[in-house]
């Protein structure tokens, strides 16, 4: 995993979030604040193709909609272990239901 302490400078010398992704590890991100952990999740890799750009997009989205870094974080690692089980790009893109129903979350909540 990258260096984390070098990350942590980052994000308090920019004043932003600093990402750092895993690969078979976790992910982690560093704010001002500290570290946030990422476990990965488990999966049957496919294609790997879109798993970045699906995790910056959705951590991004979530954010957006005013998660907390750290549930935008665990949705965006949902996504991506989910496109991840998919081929090709866009088309392994997981839509958001796809992403609430293998995170656990109700529909109605």
């Amino acid at each position: 995993m990258a260096n984390l302490r070098s990350a942590s400078s980052i994000s308090v010398a920019v004043g932003r979030l600093a990402w750092l992704p895993g690969r078979v590890q976790a992910s982690a991100a560093a704010t001002a604040d500290g570290l946030t952990h990422i476990p990965p999740r488990e999966v049957h890799a496919i294609d790997t193709t879109a798993a970045g750009d699906c995790f910056v997009g959705v951590l991004a989205a979530g954010l957006d909609r005013g998660l907390s870094l750290e549930a935008a974080c665990r949705r965006a690692s949902v996504a991506a272990a989910l496109a991840c089980t998919r081929p090709g790009s866009q088309a392994s893109l997981p839509t958001a239901a796809e992403i609430d129903s293998a995170a656990g979350v109700r529909a109605d909540t």
